[in-house]
């Protein structure tokens, strides 16, 4: 009316179930139970692969993560002892007055077992059981000496021969000791059971020659298992196997690659994504070994990868976003992603913010505070140095009545922005008060730093 001067700002919220969403969050992220989180987001969804993701998630904060991965994968520890036990010696049970085993063939059922066991060391406990079943076979042939209760056919005499023939030529090499030479002559005679029994007393080097080539002549696909295995380099496996069988490529990986693990689930993913056309479910398990490797950067460029436009916002391809599912849909990708990063931070793993995953908070921060919910867009601005995340925080510091523009602070030991190793300890005298937010700084807290300066 020309009189007053009192202007009236209202805040309008169009979506109140992403701020409640992103309240319920920030309460999680600060208390701490991110198991029991986990569980609960993958009992609301109808999704089974939402509810996969989910418990995969849950699963990096069990104690033994792996194995519950492998739980979910289908392959539950005590399961497998279960249903491997009958072939082993603490599952087998003791015969009496069996029948000798003929020792070549004893030894090569050990080798054939090499594709049942989860061994690291199972070529060289096989070919030591073919070695004790020799040595045992000599002392109870001994012992029916002594007892006089052999057969007439085992005290019948043969005659060594040597000759330009091959048992000739293995034969001589044996008598003189050229083991090698014997290995060698075996090897080219297709007696590979023979070369390996020999190779063992030849020493480690000679072993893993005669194991090379053995693995390397064999056409079956368990050969490639077995030779994985054996050199302890199971690269091979992840990229070489048909798609479709990248479940049982990620056992192996968290079976045997503690230290490869980030890189293979990496390149397994990528895999998943480049090769399974257009079965979307094939492409969105990609997720799932991003998530194995620890890997949010990756998670958050396949998530956006299975979005029409890839990306998010108040549009759907072009047309306005009523619904806000967008919203919602990249709420669900902020919650993985930090739930995977809180994950990483208790791991002992590096964090950093960067990115795809820096842009994905920039992008969230944007939408809350378009909300209205300034200060907890300003928790997802952080410390980040990119010029569109420091205009956003400046903007959001001033639009919360402040004069001056956040300061920038180093990394705390609990941020999500933390550059150095876990555990470390900086000097105390030079740190600002602590704060119990669980990412980054509130305007309030901000406050207590410059007081604090």
């Amino acid at each position: 009316n020309g009189t007053s001067r009192t202007v009236t700002v209202n805040q309008v919220v169009t979506d109140r179930e992403l701020i409640e969403r992103s309240n319920r969050l920030e309460q999680v992220l600060a208390e701490g139970n991110f198991g029991e989180y986990c569980r609960q987001k993958a009992d609301q969804t109808a999704d089974q692969h939402s509810r996969f993701l989910w418990y995969f998630l849950k699963a990096n904060f069990e104690e033994n993560p792996q194995a519950e991965m492998l739980n979910l994968l289908g392959y539950h520890t005590e399961d497998i002892a279960s249903k491997f036990k009958k072939y082993t010696e603490s599952g087998k049970e003791v015969e009496v007055a069996a029948p000798a085993a003929d020792p070549v063939e004893g030894l090569t059922d050990q080798m054939g077992g090499l594709s049942r066991t989860l061994d690291n060391n199972a070529v060289f406990d096989a070919i030591a059981a073919g070695n004790k079943l020799l040595n045992d076979q000599h002392q109870e042939a001994a012992s029916a000496n002594n007892s006089g209760s052999e057969k007439p056919s085992d005290n019948i005499p043969y005659r060594i021969r040597t000759g330009t023939d091959t048992e000739g030529l293995i034969c001589e090499a044996l008598l003189t000791r050229n083991l090698e030479a014997a290995v060698e002559l075996c090897m080219e005679a297709g007696k590979t059971t023979e070369a390996l029994i020999l190779a063992m007393n030849g020493g480690s080097e000679l072993l893993a020659r005669v194991q090379y080539r053995f693995l390397k002549n064999s056409d079956s696909y368990l050969s490639n298992i077995i030779s994985a295995l054996v050199t302890e380099d199971w690269s091979g496996v992840v990229t070489q196997c048909t798609i479709d069988s990248w479940k049982e490529a990620l056992v192996a990986a968290l079976t045997h690659c503690q230290g490869q693990l980030p890189l293979l689930c990496e390149r397994l993913g990528e895999r998943l994504q480049i090769e399974a056309g257009g079965d979307v479910e094939l492409a969105r398990n990609a997720i799932l070994c991003y998530v194995c490797a620890g890997s949010t950067e990756r998670l958050v460029e396949a998530w956006n990868l299975q979005k029409p436009n890839g990306s998010f916002g108040d549009f759907v391809n072009g047309e306005p976003d009523k619904n806000n599912n967008s919203n919602r849909d990249l709420q669900e990708l902020v919650e993985v992603a930090m739930l995977l990063q809180k994950a990483l931070e208790r791991q002992g793993r590096a964090t950093n913010v960067t990115g795809k995953l820096a842009d994905l908070l920039s992008q969230y921060a944007s939408l809350l505070a378009a909300q209205g919910s300034l200060n907890s867009a300003l928790t997802y601005v952080g410390n980040s140095t990119d010029p569109e995340m420091e205009e956003l925080r400046e903007r959001l510091y001033y639009a919360l009545g402040h004069k001056t523009a956040a300061p920038v602070q180093q990394p705390q030991q609990n941020s999500y922005y933390q550059n150095g190793p876990r555990g470390s300890i900086p000097n105390q005298q030079q740190q600002p008060p602590s704060f119990n937010n669980p990412m980054f700084p509130t305007i309030g807290q901000a406050a207590k730093v410059k007081a604090w300066q």
